[in-house]
């Protein structure tokens, strides 16, 4: 069993600052990409979340100067950390202003403006004559204007009967016009009715990819006879959501580009929509009997969190409430020997907050969680990855990793999971047991210094 300390934790016990009350969060605006006459590529990054849960972020454009959610915007997740954005729908040859936004329970902060111009559509000029109007001996846009024929071609036809499947340029050369090359994204944000894939139109093909997004099917190899979003057109990256999704169910996603040679389609890729316990719950809190030995249930979600995936609050151990900065002169409990908390109301926060049976877990059920249930590290979204905690019976959960905070800094954020039990170290008042994960599928139990914040997932009876 082992002490879980770094030198950063260490260090930092010895950096004081004094809890705040939460601010708006900070956001930045990414430059807008993948510019075309009707969509383009922007997003943001939070930086810092001011102390309390990002619900919400995107980015929000208008023709007029400091857009807000009043105006066009998109929603692209929650949390700190970058994001990406599709601006969809847009007027050609029109210039746009952007930013960023972040919303958290104090308000909707916006990173700096920017601002970009749609592309304009040429009509092609077929149909009219050449510039000055005189037969020169050469072709016009259209055709021939001698009746002999002078070896050169117009731009709309062949010398030749046959096509050969590419057209010939005006000094003869034939144009070879190929599928496009499309590749497929990962897919993020997975809920159980919708998740967020997309691609990047590597190379047109030698023409105009006039439509591209992403299909989806039950079976494999799904195409655009299939269900299928349409996100713009032209070359470069784009985002595609996925929705009216069943739950619990794996689909089959390939993205697809299309020009006037036909669809090419992407790599497949597969995930699985997560599974919606109905019917489960203690005083309003859904619960999964995942068949442990036991028979005890677990929460779906972290206290603080309204859904499964969400990350919901820090605590330091034996605390009640939510702080700025996590340090050991502002814990109430470290360095005080205690007992096993699991259901006092006075030091466990699941106990005080969602009343009825619920409690945080001791020593033994989070190691009978461990000891029998087989864990999967997954991502949900760009922002977000985790495990998903499958029992005896099949039933499962879903554990963020979301890290843990000392002073005002969240370490090891999407990359380890770390969840307090409310049994102490009896050897050190200093410390209690955690549960913790990294990405390689290990699971295990060790110590943690009490004053540092780290996530709660209550049971019950």
């Amino acid at each position: 069993m082992k002490k879980y300390s770094f030198l950063f934790v260490l260090i930092a016990t010895l950096l004081m600052s004094c809890g705040k009350d939460p601010v708006k969060p900070t956001v930045a605006t990414n430059e807008p990409t993948e510019i075309t006459a009707t969509s383009a590529l922007c997003g943001g990054e939070v930086t810092n979340d001011g102390g309390a849960e990002v619900t919400a972020r995107g980015v929000c454009w208008s023709t007029e100067q400091n857009p807000t959610l009043e105006n066009s915007f998109t929603t692209d997740g929650n949390g700190v950390g970058a994001y990406q954005s599709g601006l969809y729908d847009l007027a050609q040859n029109t210039t746009y202003y952007v930013r960023a936004y972040a919303a958290n329970s104090e308000g909707t902060a916006y990173g700096e403006e920017k601002t970009f111009t749609t592309l304009l559509i040429n009509d092609d000029n077929e149909g009219d004559e050449d510039n000055d109007g005189e037969d020169n001996g050469d072709e016009d846009n259209d055709g021939d204007n001698d009746d002999e024929d002078n070896g050169d071609e117009d731009n709309d036809g062949d010398n030749n009967d046959d096509d050969n499947g590419g057209d010939e340029d005006n000094d003869g050369d034939e144009i070879i016009i190929e599928l496009p090359s499309v590749a497929t994204n990962d897919i993020v944000e997975i809920t159980e009715t919708s998740a967020v894939c997309g691609g990047e139109v590597t190379n047109d093909g030698g023409a105009e990819v006039i439509a591209r997004g992403v299909c989806w099917s039950l079976n494999q190899n799904p195409t655009i006879n299939d269900s299928h979003t349409a996100d713009g057109s032209g070359m470069g990256l784009f985002a595609s959501n996925l929705l009216d999704l069943s739950q619990n169910t794996t689909y089959y996603v390939r993205a697809y580009a299309t020009n006037s040679e036909g669809t090419a389609y992407g790599e497949e890729k597969s995930f699985t929509t997560l599974e919606v316990i109905e019917g489960n719950t203690i005083n309003g809190y859904e619960y999964v009997d995942l068949g442990l030995p036991s028979g005890l249930k677990w929460a779906t979600c972290n206290v603080g969190a309204a859904e499964p995936q969400d990350v919901g609050s820090y605590f330091a151990w034996g605390e009640l409430k939510q702080k700025q900065s996590y340090t050991p002169d502002n814990s109430a409990t470290y360095g005080v020997p205690m007992g096993d908390i699991s259901g006092d109301a006075q030091y466990d926060v699941a106990a005080a907050s969602w009343g009825s049976t619920w409690r945080m877990p001791t020593e033994a059920e989070a190691r009978e969680l461990k000891d029998n249930c087989t864990w999967e590290w997954i991502t949900v979204d760009v922002n977000m990855q985790g495990c998903i905690v499958t029992g005896p019976n099949g039933n499962q959960i879903y554990l963020p990793a979301a890290g843990f905070k000392t002073n005002e800094t969240v370490d090891f954020y999407d990359a380890e999971g770390a969840y307090w039990i409310s049994t102490p170290d009896n050897s050190d008042p200093g410390f209690s047991y955690f549960l913790y994960f990294y990405n390689t599928n290990f699971c295990n139990l060790g110590w943690f210094s009490r004053y540092a914040g780290l996530l709660i997932r209550p049971v019950s009876e």
